[in-house]
């Protein structure tokens, strides 16, 4: 079997090196950003924050190095002194950051992508301290998602504004609640990271998990408290106004009254317009918030060969919606992650069942 080709860069894209391992796994988790590492040829210009660049074949993993150690490997396991572990995270934890959130940004005339877009501007590309911007980073938006909101309110009473983590609380819950996500496509030779903010457009894709094929497979549907299926929001300020916003069974909702999720469970709500936001726009939050909330409300993961030829998981991306089908059922879910070893495991669903991630 071919080794895997390791590559270190510095945070101008300046090589640094280049080594050979033999195995390698990677765990990719949207929801939970997880932690990867690989032991190589101790090199004392490897250093903490660097980038890395793993790739074999087909395959390709990249992140920005969190931590080198050398004499431990991984699992805390001594090695030898001419070898170190290199750990590492994905470019998504380049955001991990405090910023300081407009409140009135909710349910306002800005997209949430574009909300995005313009934070990662300000913050890691025109930021007034240069020390601060990212090297070749750029970022465009690729889908418009209107009506969004977090219910993040403002510090003080009558303003506007709070200070929160840009990751945990917009990018992740952008994920969770809207299937927006981040795409990074890093090409080190021109010294560029392409950041693309947008809903996956791919078509969703059926698996059929009863088949051989399918190593093994888990599926845990998490219980809800609002199973609410129907909503029916009026102008408060005119009764006689209302609108009204169905569940279908793919997961999806609007108002049109076909392929409905049954019997039916209504919830009734009253918004008041104002000289800012019409009915229609306050209506559609409201449906927004309680429908998104309960979207691939779900934990399923299925084990499969890394060259599988019916579901060729390589080619699926984050945020691609599927559809799961095991004894007899259909299970509407979204990529979420990926563990890649041997095998490829999907990580599909926002749930998540281990305690360190659910902390």
């Amino acid at each position: 079997m071919l080794p895997y080709n390791v590559e270190i860069f510095d945070r101008n894209f300046n090589y640094i090196g280049h080594y050979n391992v033999g195995q390698f796994q990677y765990n990719e988790d949207y929801l939970s950003p997880e932690e990867n590492q690989v032991t190589i040829k101790y090199d004392a210009n490897v250093k903490k924050s660097d980038f890395i660049r793993i790739w074999r074949g087909s395959e390709q993993y990249s992140g920005i190095i969190t931590d080198v150690s050398t004499g431990i490997g991984i699992n805390s396991q001594v090695i030898s002194k001419n070898l170190m572990t290199v750990s590492f995270q994905p470019w998504i934890k380049l955001f991990n950051v405090d910023i300081l959130f407009d409140t009135d940004l909710q349910g306002g005339n800005v997209t949430l992508e574009n909300y995005i877009k313009n934070t990662i501007t300000d913050y890691f590309i025109n930021n007034s301290d240069a020390y601060q911007n990212l090297s070749g980073l750029s970022v465009s938006v690729t889908s418009s998602t209107l009506n969004w909101g977090f219910h993040l309110t403002s510090i003080v009473e009558g303003e506007h504004y709070c200070v929160v983590n840009f990751l945990q609380s917009i990018l992740i819950r952008a994920m969770e609640k809207y299937q927006v996500r981040l795409i990074f496509d890093v090409d080190f030779q021109a010294k560029t990271i392409s950041c693309k903010v947008g809903k996956n457009v791919l078509a969703q894709i059926s698996i059929e998990a009863d088949l051989p094929n399918i190593i093994n497979r888990s599926i845990t549907l998490h219980s809800n408290n609002n199973d609410t299926n129907k909503l029916m929001v009026y102008d408060m300020t005119d009764v006689s106004t209302s609108r009204t916003y169905y569940l279908h069974s793919d997961g999806t909702y609007d108002t049109t009254n076909d392929d409905r999720v049954v019997p039916v469970v209504m919830e009734m709500a009253g918004v008041v317009p104002n000289d800012v936001e019409s009915f229609v726009s306050l209506a559609d939050s409201y449906a927004s918030n309680l429908f998104n909330s309960i979207s691939y409300n779900n934990l399923i993961e299925l084990e499969m060969l890394k060259d599988d030829e019916l579901i060729h998981p390589n080619d699926l991306e984050i945020g691609q919606t599927l559809n799961v089908i095991s004894g007899g059922a259909s299970y509407s879910t979204i990529l979420t992650g990926k563990r890649i070893g041997d095998t490829c495991t999907l990580v599909c669903g926002t749930v998540r069942l281990d305690l360190t991630k659910i902390i």
